[in-house]
């Protein structure tokens, strides 16, 4: 991560990019966006966690942006270790998927479901076909000050 991104923890004005092994992020204009390229492994969410926790720093609920199209669900070690995240620092997120399978929107309802059932977490997720619907209601959703 640039020297910006990390001077500038949980500041919504700053603009970062990069990779997490195959895959790509990026976090702009207060939105994390997470691009899996491949399958998702426990090392990636290590990586993807310390993004949740960087850009997450502040009061507000962190907006996310996940675009799986194509990526294979990620393996039960990194759906463990999300869970457990979730569990133990109960961040507040808004995530909306863009594109994902049924499979693996059936996928992020049991990783919700577990972080709830393991937790108390409640993990909101809405899911999106088009790019820029998404954006527009995670945009919408800062704007209001949207809560978990």
């Amino acid at each position: 991560m640039s020297q910006d991104a990390q001077a500038g923890e949980g500041l919504s004005g700053i603009a970062d990019s990069g990779s997490i092994g195959p895959h790509t992020y990026s976090f702009r204009d207060g939105i994390l966006r997470f691009v899996p390229s491949g399958e998702v492994q426990g090392e990636h969410v290590a990586g993807l966690v310390l993004l949740l926790r960087r850009y997450g720093q502040s009061e507000a609920c962190l907006q996310c942006l996940f675009e799986p199209q194509g990526s294979p669900r990620p393996t039960p070690e990194a759906r463990r270790l999300l869970v457990e995240y979730l569990r133990t620092h109960r961040q507040r997120l808004n995530i909306a998927t863009c594109g994902a399978t049924l499979p693996l929107r059936t996928m992020i309802s049991l990783v919700s479901a577990a972080a709830r059932v393991l937790g108390g977490y409640q993990l909101q997720v809405t899911h999106f076909d088009d790019r820029e619907a998404a954006l527009q209601f995670l945009q919408k959703s800062r704007e209001e000050g949207a809560s978990v």
